[in-house]
């Protein structure tokens, strides 16, 4: 596999990039099946990184869906959608959390954005996993 970084560029154009979607969603696949911390470490950085950037708003709202779809695609099988999406919201509050506090207004539009893109994850989850998110 490649090193993490360059994994999570070829990541950050998942479903983007039509071409290569059946490649990119192999190596999400392998990713997932090899580590799980890593798959979720991978695509909760994603969405920081466009975040980051202006006219952010689309790129990151398509992310999101396609990993979604991902999921209903490709683990639906292995993973319940429950356990799914909390990881990867548990994952990114963590992260936001840890940044929030002490940073700049950046940091804090950014967070506002990120949660508004948690929101339709969030609806899905049973209430006891939003209790323990």
């Amino acid at each position: 596999l490649p090193r993490l970084a360059d994994t999570r560029h070829i990541i950050k154009h998942y479903g983007v990039n039509t071409a290569f979607t059946m490649e990119l969603e192999e190596l999400l696949s392998i990713i997932y099946s090899i580590s799980t911390d890593d798959f979720f470490e991978i695509v909760t950085e994603v969405p920081f990184e466009y975040c980051q950037k202006k006219g952010c708003y689309y790129k990151t709202k398509a992310f999101m869906k396609n990993l979604q779809s991902f999921h209903a695609k490709h683990l639906e099988r292995i993973v319940d959608a429950d356990e799914y999406c909390f990881s990867v919201c548990h994952r990114i509050v963590n992260t936001l959390l840890e940044q929030y506090f002490g940073s700049n207004e950046v940091v804090k539009n950014m967070t506002c954005k990120l949660f508004l893109f948690l929101q339709p994850w969030v609806k899905q989850m049973s209430n006891d996993t939003k209790k323990k998110l």
